[in-house]
Parts: C-alpha cells; sequence; structure tokens
C-alpha cells in the first residue's frame, strides 16, 4: 500500500500582529501566541513590517508560558522593507529631486497597504521597497536585529523604513532569511519580466520553455547578495497558498529556483489575524486604517470566507496541507513530497537552527555618568555626603540616620545609578529653565533633597520614604521632575550624552469605543442621528454607575461591558444590530497609532543594540511602550526619567 504523503508538523515562521503591522494585522501578540498552542504548535515567529515594537510583548507572554510549564519556543524576527543598494536610491532620488520629479518624504504612518503591495511591483526606482523576513536564531542575531531596525529608520527611510543588502550583511550573524511574499523580491523579479501584464493577469502559464530560464537566472541574481549577506545555510526560499494567481507564478519560479541552487523551500502561513473566525474583522480594521473612507460599504469586504483570495491566520501542518491542495488543484508544476518536506522543514528550522535566545535585561545607564564596569554605590555614597554638608545635615542626628536608612535600601535594591542620572538631569534642567520644587513621592526623599533632585525637606514636612521606596515594591523608582520647557530640557541632554542616546518613550493609541461605534456604523450605513442617540451621554452615564468615592476620574476607561450594563439605549442599539457587536469586541483596544509619551525618555549609549528604535515625525523613539496599561521598558533594562 503506498504511504499517503501529509506533513505531521509546522511552525509559523512569518506572522503579524496590530502592535507593529498597524491596520494590517488584527490582534495583539498574546492572542496569536495562545491560539498556536491551542491549535497544536509549539512555536510561532512573529515579524511585523519593518519594526519590532510588539517584541517585548510576545516575549513577556512567552516567558510567562514557559514559567507555568508550557512547551513554547517565541522566534523573534522583522518583516523588513528592503532595497538592493541604498547608495543607488541616494543617487536616482538626488537626480529626480533635482528634475523636480519627487516630492518630501511623507511621515511613516507604520500602515503596510496589502493591496498596494502586491499590485505596484515598484518599478519606480525612488518607491521601490521589498519584503524580506529576518529571523534571530541566536541572541547575537536578536541584537542584529534591533540594529537593523534601527539603521532601517535613520539611514533608509522614505515612506517606510528600509535597509539593504549591505546592511543585512554588515549585521549578518545570527540571522535567517526567507524571501517572504509576493511583495518581496521573489515575486518582483518574477513580476517585471511580464510588464505589460495587469496584476490580476499574472498566472504560472506566463512562464513557458522559451523564457523560464531567463527568469530564473534573473531572479537568482536579484537574490544573491542576500544570500551572500548570511551564507547560504541560513537562506530559504519562501512559497505561500492562496487564491491569487499570481503567487503561483511567484511559486512557480521559486521552486525551479531551489531545484537549480539546492536551495531549501519552507511554506508559511503568513497569519494577520489570531483565530480563522476574525477574517471579516480584519478586513475591516484594514479599512478603518484609511479614514477618508473611500468605500464606505459593505460591499467593498468580502461577505463569506470563501471569498478571501488569502485566509491568514496562524496555521498548523493539516491547515497548511489543505491550503496547499485546495489551492493548486489547476497546477502541475508542484510536488506533494517537496512541499510536505517545506512545511514541516519550518519545525525543523525552529527547533534546531534556532537556538536560545535572551534580551539583555540588565539596566542600562549612559557610560558618561555611571560606567558599567564600576560600582556606583560609592559614588552615591561621595555625593550624599557632599549634599549634606551643603544642606548643614551632617551634624543632625535624624537627618544622618535617615539618610543611612534610604541608602542602604538604595543599595540593596541595587538603584544607586538612577540616582546618579537623575542628579545629572536636574542639574543642566536647573541651570537652564524653572524646576518645581517637587511632585509625587519622590519628594518624600531626603536623598533626592541632598543631591539637589528635589528642592524640598522631606523631615521637615513628615514625609515618609517608604511611599516612594520600600523593598517589597518591584521596580526602579520613578521620580517625577516638572520644569518649565520639557522640550528645551531634552535637546539640553542631547546636547550632553548625544542624539541617539536620549530617546523619547513611545505610547499606544488605541481604537476608542465610541469612536469605534461611529466608524463602523458608517461603514454599515446606519443613520448618524441613530448612533448618536446610542453614545450621547454614554460616558457620564457609565462613569456615575462605575466610580466610587474616592476613585481618580482621570483613570477612568469607558468599557463596553459596563455600556452593556447600565446604558438601556446602547444595549438596544447593540441588539439591534449585532453584526456591529460583534465587531467592536473584536476591534476595540486594537493599535491606531504611534505618539509619544508626556515627558519621559530613556537615557544610555548603545541602545541601538539592545532595542530597535523607530521614528516618529522624524524624531527618534523607542519602540517599547510605558503608559498607564502596560509597561514593557523596565523589564528589558531600559530606564525610563519622567
Amino acid at each position: 500500500m503506498t504511504n499517503i504523503i501529509r506533513p505531521k508538523q509546522f511552525v509559523g515562521l512569518h506572522g503579524h500582529s496590530c502592535i507593529g503591522s498597524v491596520f494590517d494585522a488584527l490582534g495583539e501578540p498574546q492572542q496569536h501566541i495562545d491560539f498556536v498552542l491551542e491549535n497544536g504548535m509549539d512555536a510561532w515567529a512573529l515579524t511585523d513590517h519593518g519594526n519590532m515594537n510588539s517584541f517585548a510583548h510576545a516575549y513577556s507572554h512567552a516567558e510567562a508560558l514557559v514559567a507555568q510549564g508550557r512547551n513554547f519556543k517565541f522566534i523573534p524576527g522583522c518583516e523588513f522593507y528592503i532595497h538592493p543598494d541604498l547608495t543607488q536610491w541616494r543617487i536616482d532620488y538626488d537626480a529626480q529631486k533635482a528634475d523636480k520629479k519627487v516630492h518630501k518624504d511623507s511621515e511613516h504612518t507604520g500602515v503596510e497597504d496589502e493591496d498596494a503591495s502586491k499590485r505596484d511591483k515598484f518599478y519606480d526606482p525612488i518607491k521601490r521597497r521589498h519584503h524580506l523576513v529576518v529571523l534571530a536564531k541566536s541572541t547575537v542575531g536578536l541584537q542584529n536585529l534591533f540594529k537593523l531596525v534601527t539603521r532601517g529608520f535613520k539611514e533608509g527611510q522614505y515612506k517606510f523604513p528600509r535597509i539593504d543588502a549591505k546592511m543585512l550583511k554588515e549585521h549578518g550573524e545570527g540571522l535567517i532569511v526567507s524571501t517572504a511574499c509576493i511583495s518581496g523580491i521573489a515575486g518582483w523579479s518574477t513580476f517585471k519580466e511580464f510588464p505589460g501584464v495587469a496584476f490580476d493577469d499574472l498566472s504560472p502559464d506566463l512562464i513557458t520553455d522559451e523564457n523560464h530560464n531567463d527568469i530564473i537566472v534573473a531572479l537568482e541574481n536579484e537574490l544573491a547578495p542576500f544570500i551572500d549577506a548570511v551564507g547560504q545555510d541560513n537562506f530559504f526560499l519562501e512559497v505561500q497558498f492562496n487564491k491569487l494567481q499570481a503567487q503561483h507564478l511567484a511559486n512557480k519560479a521559486i521552486i525551479s529556483l531551489s531545484r537549480k541552487l539546492n536551495i531549501p523551500l519552507i511554506a508559511t502561513a503568513d497569519s494577520h489575524y489570531p483565530r480563522p473566525e476574525l477574517w471579516k474583522d480584519r478586513e475591516l480594521y484594514k479599512k478603518l486604517g484609511w479614514l477618508n473612507f473611500k468605500d464606505t460599504s459593505t460591499d467593498t469586504l468580502p461577505q463569506s470566507v470563501d471569498e478571501l483570495k488569502c485566509e491568514l491566520y496562524p496555521k498548523n501542518a493539516d491547515q497548511m496541507w489543505d491550503s496547499y491542495k485546495q489551492t493548486t488543484q489547476q497546477f502541475d508544476f508542484y510536488d506533494d513530497k517537496l512541499i510536505c518536506d517545506a512545511i514541516e522543514r519550518t519545525h525543523d528550522i525552529a527547533h534546531n537552527l534556532i537556538g536560545e535566545i535572551k534580551p539583555n535585561s540588565k539596566p542600562k545607564y549612559h557610560s558618561a555618568i555611571v560606567s558599567e564596569a564600576t560600582d556606583a554605590f560609592p559614588l552615591l555614597l561621595k555625593l550624599a555626603k557632599d549634599g549634606m554638608v551643603q544642606k548643614g545635615f551632617h551634624n543632625k542626628p535624624e537627618y544622618i540616620e535617615r539618610l543611612r536608612h534610604e541608602l542602604k535600601t538604595i543599595h540593596d535594591l541595587d538603584f544607586s545609578a538612577y540616582f546618579i542620572t537623575m542628579k545629572r538631569i536636574m542639574e543642566i534642567a536647573k541651570n537652564n529653565m524653572l524646576c518645581a520644587p517637587g511632585r509625587g513621592s519622590g519628594a518624600s526623599s531626603l536623598l533626592n533633597y541632598v543631591l539637589g533632585i528635589t528642592n524640598l525637606d522631606p523631615l521637615k514636612y513628615d514625609l515618609l520614604f517608604g511611599r516612594f521606596i520600600n523593598p517589597h515594591r518591584k521596580g526602579l523608582p520613578d521620580i517625577d521632575s516638572d520644569v518649565s520647557d520639557r522640550d528645551h530640557l531634552i535637546n539640553l541632554l542631547r546636547g550632553e550624552f548625544g542624539n541617539d542616546s536620549v530617546i523619547p518613550i513611545t505610547n499606544h493609541s488605541t481604537l476608542q469605543l465610541k469612536s469605534l461605534i461611529k466608524d463602523i456604523a458608517r461603514f454599515y450605513g446606519i443613520s448618524f442621528d441613530e448612533v448618536n442617540k446610542a453614545t450621547g451621554g454614554l460616558e457620564n452615564d457609565v462613569k456615575r454607575k462605575v466610580l466610587k468615592k474616592g476613585d481618580d476620574k482621570n483613570l477612568f476607561q469607558l468599557k463596553f461591558s459596563d455600556c452593556m450594563k447600565y446604558s438601556e439605549k446602547f444595549r438596544v442599539f447593540m441588539e439591534t444590530y449585532p453584526h456591529v457587536e460583534t465587531h467592536i469586541k473584536n476591534l476595540l483596544g486594537q493599535l491606531r497609532n504611534y505618539s509619544r509619551h508626556a515627558g519621559g525618555v530613556l537615557i544610555a549609549d548603545n541602545m541601538e543594540t539592545n532595542m530597535p528604535l523607530i521614528k516618529i515625525r522624524g524624531e527618534l523613539q523607542s519602540s517599547w511602550v510605558e503608559g498607564m496599561h502596560r509597561k514593557d521598558l523596565e523589564k528589558y533594562g531600559a530606564i525610563k526619567y519622567d
């Protein structure tokens, strides 16, 4: 009896989340990871577009799962935007700029237009960018990924952050590369051989016996610099399975090149939403990303899953195989054994080629302030003693005892370098602007007072140090400082420590309930008046029921469940339009854009080795956030100064 070919194992090595692929992928990393486990897999790679903003979120969740005894391996990566040669691009750009054929670079919004990427083959050398999936296979590889992301924003940004083959080779150690989707080099190289053919007419039968060799040689030449960058043992040709004829045209060329050069194939799901039933929510989320709503009609959405060209959830081995068989029946160039191996090879890569990966979680300080090679506490002790003398407290037993207690606590918790850095920050601030005496619990520290960080004697006002720091509270202290000109201070700090060493912290802005209801209702043609009746006064109605005496009104957040419970008109609206309710539940809280923390910055050198930096409005910012709802910095040694 003939053995039936069918893959037994698979790992998704190409996946996206809403944190890094805004308005393109649906769901936070943990939602994807949880479904991966539920769907019978034990590893998954996260490869958002051009950034690694979701890394801290995903790594923390995976680490928590492992601590619970779950068998799961998280693989960090990035689907880079690439240009073969950015040096040549700058020459082309300057030439077109001189002829007034190009416009000033628009701000990168982080929104990947999937349809444009697939249909626009970027023959224009100025707009040219392609996708390339790059995974870390070691801790060194992770650091190189961080550097590449940062360089993409600093050196290669035009509409989108880009790297080139030279950058990839400079930072190629510890990396694995695959050719990504049909927006990658393999697709572009194949499609450009048929410049007069519309995207929807691109099909495998365009490759004939007469042109086959020329197409494969051209593809080989396009990929050669990227293969060289990481070595052929770390390079894989990626195939995907969907209903796009152009995908099968690209697959045909990729399979031929694999056979010619003996480069292994891998199959990927290119997942963009965490569960199969969320396909329509993801389609709507994509539409919401372009707020002008050029097509504000549900007719522009697929009406059933059968109408989808690409079903993009984290598939398992069986689902990958079924997708392959269902979308390739009409083509004779596929080989079942070859594709079965490509699906199973992903598991081997995940568990045998990719090793243990650990980010550097040690606290990061600027070497001009505190050297990692020295113990910061003796310096802090000297500065504290000098401050006691200057304040005239060195002969007062109660002050000496209080300072001794504070210093012991700070020494035991290893916070010395933080206070030394804050002292230097406030020295610069006080020499250049007005500064408040102290705000929050930091004003209850005598050490802060004698160092000049605050200007308020805590003993005079019976303020308790334990409200600021105590051995039972986890995390670094957070000294809030009020200055008359925050932006001026940040520029002064950059002058002191370097532009790339003073980085504002990023915040996430998410889809909020009332605006989301209005957008979805508009899409479904529900009248503005009807929506206003359901949402008018909603926040106040719910607040009166939810907030208790003493609650901070500024921290109130309007929740869907509370609205359903405490607002009859809201509940009736949702019962009338259950499809809107479903979308609200699935889209509420998805990422809308990135913003800047009101005053928080990071101060450290060599930052790009330990965190991938991004640019927002032309300014480098942290890729990970520190806000009311998520705190992803301190766990990875990034220290906030507010």
